[in-house]
């Protein structure tokens, strides 16, 4: 063992520019597959956080990908369809109304509210039109049952993750964390936000009924929100 050692030794010491150069040379390769491997972690990490959270809502369903066959097909004699569209299935937008009374209205930007729920989306919107926004929380029409559901603490983890990332241009006016989450609450389809001014945006109420209501209004700022 000894006798290698120093046999090493006389190597390394009797060829220093080429030690040298190896060792800079497994540095650098070890070095460049850390920072590849942080980088693949960190765009999975990233992709996660940007796309699948921002998708909460799970279905689940006991279908199997062959159904098995039912008593009555072989009763009746059963035929079974997929794939097939009635002749005057309508393209584009299934139920334009909200959307002509909006452009009626002068409305010249909208938001969906879906998966970043109500304050999310007002905050792009908002940011992007250079105002502030401040929201009648009373005004705002939610289900029966959902403040019992959020006081009972059954709140995705989206919710959560779209109040934690308004929370710095919030103004909460003494809201709770109950009426705060609710309005940050991801969506699947929560219906149309737009603007218009206060005329239009009541003749607009009106026209399409409940449970379209006007719930704010605007003025010149950065893209903060209050609550009142």
């Amino acid at each position: 063992m000894r006798l290698l050692l120093e046999l090493a030794l006389t190597h390394v010491l009797g060829r220093g520019r080429q030690t040298v150069v190896a060792g800079l040379g497994v540095a650098l390769g070890v070095g460049f597959s850390v920072a590849m491997a942080a980088l693949m972690q960190g765009s999975q990490d990233d992709f996660i956080r940007q796309l699948v959270d921002t998708m909460p809502h799970v279905a689940i369903t006991d279908e199997t990908r062959t159904p098995a066959p039912q008593p009555a097909e072989a009763v009746f004699d059963a035929a079974s369809f997929s794939g097939l569209r009635p002749v005057d299935d309508p393209r584009g937008i299934r139920n334009p109304t909200a959307a002509r009374v909006a452009l009626a209205a002068g409305a010249t930007g909208a938001t969906d509210v879906t998966g970043f729920g109500l304050l999310g989306h007002l905050a792009k919107m908002a940011a992007a039109s250079g105002v502030d926004a401040e929201v009648d929380v009373a005004a705002v029409p939610f289900p029966a049952e959902v403040r019992a559901l959020a006081e009972a603490g059954v709140v995705p983890g989206g919710t959560q993750r779209n109040l934690a990332s308004v929370i710095a241009m919030l103004d909460d006016g003494g809201y709770g964390e109950v009426d705060r989450l609710l309005l940050a609450d991801a969506q699947t389809s929560g219906g149309l936000l737009f603007g218009a001014t206060p005329e239009r945006a009541a003749a607009a109420v009106a026209e399409l009924g409940p449970p379209a209501a006007v719930i704010g209004r605007v003025r010149a700022g950065s893209g903060r929100i209050r609550l009142r």
